[in-house]
């Protein structure tokens, strides 16, 4: 447990850290940060992506089962969001969001990138695509009662996930040399980049709804733990998959929650405490988790 936990703050929860403090010096700078997220999300976060599902080797029949479990896990997330609401006697519209969208982008890839290696990103992309799917689709219509296209910032990453399949599956994951220098060095910019920007949203904690939010921190990681783990054993997943499938079920919230709750007029103050506790929580129950389930 102990070297999972060192790589992990030496890899991940530094440059989380880093980014909140960043939040803190520069203030609401957001001309500033919207240009640098921006710029991440539409060109650097995307080619990253796009690389890494093109070169990595990938068992399409695990990644129908990583899209199957994903599925899954979301709408049994969508579930315990209505026992939820029952017990906090809040409106399930505007506090569903948080409990069953988790942070399977900026945390979960390089977390499952520095476990279980380039296999673990790629499975973990596919994760993620089915998430971002899923919450700008039920997510948002569970909100506001009625379907709605597809987020902007959601497409450059879908986009280059599909291409990126393709390519892998018609050259049979070849790529020239140069592609795997350029995906290599990626690598060292956009992981960090992802957990920077984790931490520059931890910023939006609030002193408010902290009672809601533990509940909700609660039924996030405990209901995608035991979810997740049951589907492993369901699908018969391995290694990477297995650990994939472990590791990003039990992400905390994810930022996606707060910004449709601002967007879409719920409750955004329960939203970020909630992505912000749970995310704070996360540096200490994923090496603890990745430790018991003995993923690495």
């Amino acid at each position: 447990m102990l070297s999972i936990l060192l790589k992990l703050i030496l890899n991940v929860f530094l440059f989380i850290v880093a980014g909140f403090i960043f939040s803190l010096i520069i203030g609401k700078r957001e001309k500033i940060i919207k240009f640098f997220i921006n710029f991440a999300i539409f060109f650097v976060i995307p080619v990253f992506i796009f690389i890494n599902m093109w070169t990595t080797k990938i068992d399409f029949v695990i990644a129908g089962k990583i899209t199957v479990l994903a599925i899954v896990v979301l709408t049994s997330g969508a579930g315990l969001a209505v026992v939820f609401s029952k017990i906090m006697k809040t409106k399930y519209s505007r506090t569903c969001l948080p409990i069953f969208l988790m942070n399977s982008r900026y945390l979960a890839v390089p977390v499952n990138g520095l476990l279980l290696g380039p296999e673990g990103v790629a499975y973990a992309v596919v994760y993620d695509v089915v998430m971002t799917l899923y919450s700008a689709t039920v997510g948002v219509s569970l909100v506001l009662g009625h379907t709605r296209g597809l987020d902007p910032y959601s497409l450059p990453m879908i986009i280059s996930s599909v291409l990126g399949f393709i390519l892998n599956l018609t050259t049979n994951a070849s790529a020239p040399e140069f592609i795997y220098i350029i995906g290599k060095y990626m690598s060292m910019i956009v992981l960090p980049l992802m957990l920077f920007f984790v931490g520059y949203r931890i910023s939006m904690v609030t002193k408010d709804t902290w009672k809601q939010a533990s509940l909700a921190t609660l039924f996030r990681v405990g209901g995608g733990l035991a979810v997740g783990y049951l589907m492993v054993l369901l699908l018969n997943l391995t290694g990477p998959a297995r650990g994939v499938g472990i590791i990003t079920s039990i992400m905390p919230s994810a930022v996606a929650s707060y910004i449709f709750s601002e967007i879409y007029h719920a409750d955004e103050k329960y939203a970020a405490a909630t992505v912000s506790l749970s995310t704070l929580l996360s540096m200490i129950y994923i090496p603890l988790i990745a430790w018991l389930f003995n993923v690495r």
